[in-house]
This record gives structure tokens, sequence and C-alpha cells, in this order.
């Protein structure tokens, strides 16, 4: 099905829009050798060409999992559930090269010189070289091995041309390939920016504007997202956890795992270790319920204690994993609070620890797994049914009274599970991202 959308999608193209794809072009569009397509298209186009796409993910039953918009490209990465795996693409649309805010080469002086192979538009080979070229060189990274037989073609090839063009972009005749290898990528920027100010200085003095603003809105409105799984002992929550991570890590690369709470802050039994007043820690953690009962002044300094290292763990673990656009998934976080607050050892009223929920940062999604309690019984010997009953009682006035928690059967198949859990959460970042469509 990916090699149809990707037949219409270029069909599209073809007939309406100026583009041409940066790298990998051979076998497009009937075969995709990685999930990734890299287009460069004029920025007015862009508008047009998106509500054009967005009717042909629909068409196809996609969802859109992110939009990322920059000052120089915008990401689209659309996915869906077939045959109990997730099937993704990610569409780059690049409007201009640049680095930090500094033009490299702008859309209309790469599409000028485009190739068409019979069935798409693809860059001049020299352009595919310097994009990835100049991006890597001006970092200080090496040339990645794999476009080496790109690299030998050019210099072998087309040299006088690559120098022309590098000339033209950092506004120095005498530059070559030698001396560009062994200066710094800072100072060769800086020539750009200085060339880009005579040629055209005012698109090179609003893109660092530009550059800024994306960059502090991503910080403020990431595109990761963050989800917390709870459930009773001998759900199957570790199962569904894992397979989730599996996929989700397929797309987004940068998946995080944590147990519980984001331990910023020590232990309650380590700090007290530390501080004297105790002189073992029970590592047992096969047996969660093997605490005795707690006073209220003790369970009132653990839930406190608690939601400081949510708070604070926050801004700390959660935060920087979603300003990179990964994900962060929690098996039970403070839910677990709430409904089996003996594993924490906090012996209050389970609705006002549930109405503390306010002071700790939320999950983007949450969600609750039961399970018929036999099952759990059979699994988990620690667990009593009235145990078990009771931890249920907690969890359905968690989704009762908060809309943001989802329950999730899984007494069939864990995939059933997993795809339900899947199915939400691609449905409500497609619905979180159409605005971008119109």
């Amino acid at each position: 099905m990916k090699k149809e959308f990707l037949s219409d999608f270029f069909t599209l193209l073809n007939e309406k829009y100026q583009y041409a794809v940066l790298r990998n072009f051979a076998d497009l569009p009937n075969d995709v050798n990685s999930h990734d397509i890299d287009l460069l298209i004029k920025e007015k186009e862009l508008k047009s060409l998106k509500k054009d796409v967005f009717l042909l993910i629909q068409e196809y039953e996609y969802k859109v999992l992110f939009v990322n918009k920059t000052e120089k490209m915008a990401t689209i990465v659309i996915c869906r559930i077939v045959d109990n795996e997730l099937e993704y693409l990610f569409l780059d649309f690049f409007l201009k090269l640049s680095l930090f805010g500094v033009y490299l080469q702008d859309a209309d002086d790469v599409l000028v010189k485009r190739k068409f192979n019979g069935k798409v538009y693809h860059v001049h080979i020299v352009d595919e070289f310097i994009e990835k070229y100049l991006y890597n060189t001006l970092l200080n990274h090496p040339y990645p091995e794999k476009y080496k037989i790109i690299r030998e073609k050019v210099l072998a090839e087309n040299y006088e041309k690559l120098l022309s063009t590098m000339q033209n972009i950092f506004g120095n005749d005498k530059i070559d390939i030698e001396s560009f290898n062994t200066i710094l990528g800072k100072k060769y920027l800086l020539y750009a920016f200085l060339s880009n100010l005579k040629k055209m200085p005012i698109k090179q003095i609003v893109l660092p504007f530009k550059f800024m603003f994306f960059y502090f809105k991503a910080f403020f409105f990431p595109k990761g997202f963050s989800m917390g799984l709870t459930g009773p002992d001998g759900s199957g929550k570790t199962t569904i956890l894992n397979q989730i991570q599996k996929e989700l890590h397929s797309v987004y690369g940068r998946t995080k795992l944590h147990h519980f709470r984001p331990t910023v802050i020590p232990r309650i039994a380590e700090l007290f270790k530390k501080s004297g007043l105790k002189k073992e820690v029970d590592e047992n953690y096969d047996k969660p319920h093997r605490g005795g009962k707690t006073s209220k002044a003790s369970s009132w300094f653990r839930l406190l204690y608690y939601i400081t290292d949510y708070i604070i763990g926050y801004y700390k673990v959660v935060k920087p994993v979603l300003f990179r656009r990964g994900i962060i998934i929690f098996d039970r976080y403070y839910t677990d609070i709430i409904s089996d607050s003996k594993r924490s050892r906090i012996y209050l009223n389970y609705k006002m620890i549930f109405m503390l929920r306010k002071l700790v940062p939320n999950m983007d999604y949450n969600f609750i797994i039961f399970v018929d309690p036999e099952l759990i019984l059979q699994r988990k010997q620690e667990l009593t049914r009235e145990q078990i009953d009771e931890i249920y009682e907690k969890l359905n006035h968690i989704c009762e009274q908060d809309k943001n928690y989802t329950p999730i059967n899984n007494d069939a198949q864990p995939q059933i599970a997993v795809n339900a859990i899947l199915d939400n959460i691609l449905e409500q970042q497609d619905k979180k991202y159409r605005k971008f469509f119109k």
C-alpha cells in the first residue's frame, strides 16, 4: 500500500509542482529504500501542496503522527497499522538549504538545474553532493561513507561545476575542496553569511530571526510526546510496554522507558541511609507490597516527596526528550500511587491523592490496563482477590473522573491491546496536527 501511495504522491507532484528529490531517488516511486523522502520545493507552493498531500493521506487511511515546521523545511510523518506493525513514512519538504539561519542555497537556484529520470524529478548530482557535504563539513562532521560513490563521481566528472557552485555560496573565488576540508566550518559559515548580505541582504537578515523563532517554539511546544501505562501487577503491562516501545522506536528513534517516577531525587530509603537514620536499604523488588503500614505523617512525607520528584523530573528528564522529538514512556507513574498506594507505602484516602494529581505534570497519553481478575490471580500470587478489587475500584474512579485516562482491555492477545493504544495515539496526534494542512 505504501508503494501505491508514493505512486499517487509523485503523480501529483509531477503534474502540479516544481520539486526535486534530494537523494535516494533511483528506484522511486516504485520502491522505497528507506522510510523518508527528501524533496526540495518552493516555499510559495507549500501551502497548496500540503492540502493536496493531506487529501492523499486521508485517501490511503494514514494518520499524521507529527508535523514539524522550521525556517528551512517542513516534515510530515504519516503512520498506520498494517498486519500488526506500524507502517510509517517521513516526508521532508526542504524550502531552502541553510544552516543556523545562514543561506547556503535557495530553492530556485537548485530547481532550475533539476533533472527528470522518466519517473521523478531530482536534483543535479552536484547539488545532491553539496547538500550533504556542506551540512557535515560546516558542522565538522565526516562526509557519510554511504554517499562515497556520489562524492567520487562529482570530483571526477563535475569538479569545475562544484567549485563554481561553492564559490558562489561563499563569495570566495579562491575556494577549493582541499582548503575547505581544513578550515573550521564556523569560519566558512561566516563567509556565506557575509556573501549573502551583499547578494540578498533582507532575506539573510530575516532568516536568523526565523531560525530562533522556530527553535524556541520547539522548546515550548515540543514535537515529542509522553505516555504513562498503569495497571495491577499481572495485568500484562510489561509485554505491552515492550511492544509499544519497539513499534514507536522504529519511528522516533529516541524512546526512553522509566519505571514509576523520574528519580531525579534518591529513594527515600537511600536518603535515610545516607543521613544515618537507616542502616540497610530493602532492595527486594520482586515483592512490591512487602512494606508494612506507615503512619499518616510518614505517608504525607512520602507523597509530597514523590510529587516533588515528578515536578522536578518532568523538566529534567521528560522535557529534554520531548524537545528532541523523542518519546518517553512511564511504566506506572503517579497514577500508581492513587490506585496501589500500598506499593508506595502511602496510606491516605485515594480520592485525596487523586485530587493532588493536579500538582503533577501529566503525561500526554495515559492508559490504564484492565484484565480479568482471575488471570491476575494466576500470574501474581501475592495479590488477593480483595486487593485486586480494591485496585480496580480506584482505577475505575480515575477513568470516570478524568477523561485523559483511557481504559484498555487486555483479556485477549497482548497485540490487540497494543494496537488499541497505538490507534488511540495516532488518532489524537492526527487531530492535533490537522490545522497545519488548513
